[in-house]
């Protein structure tokens, strides 16, 4: 009867560490989704200068060559990192704001001189 009753014991102590570690697992898992899911909302890389000026180009239907004043910063509009990019080819102004996360466009924008 004695010997029943250590086995008996062994046996629901040893239950109760499993159950303990297999809590402990679960709530690594978790923690490794969480991090897991705040690196995936984070932006996997930020846009460069002349990427931007790129995506700005091709849209105006333009050749980099053909450019005789550029002016490429970093601003905040409406609550987005962007970039304004300013160029100038034969007698038009182009505009734009590119988003920095994505190179979206936002704004774009064209001005003929008559001067």
């Amino acid at each position: 009867m004695k010997s029943k009753t250590i086995l008996l014991s062994v046996c629901l102590c040893s239950l109760l560490l499993c159950a303990c570690n297999n809590n402990n697992n679960q709530s690594n898992d978790v923690q490794a989704g969480e991090a897991q899911n705040e690196a995936t909302q984070q932006p996997q890389s930020s846009l460069q200068k002349e990427e931007a000026l790129l995506i700005a180009l091709e849209h105006a239907g333009v050749q980099k060559d053909k450019i005789t004043a550029q002016r490429i910063k970093k601003e905040r509009e409406d609550g987005q990192d962007v970039y304004d990019v300013e160029f100038h080819v034969g007698n038009t102004d182009y505009d734009y704001e590119i988003r920095m996360n994505d190179g979206k466009i936002i704004k774009f924008d064209s001005d003929i001189d008559n001067d």
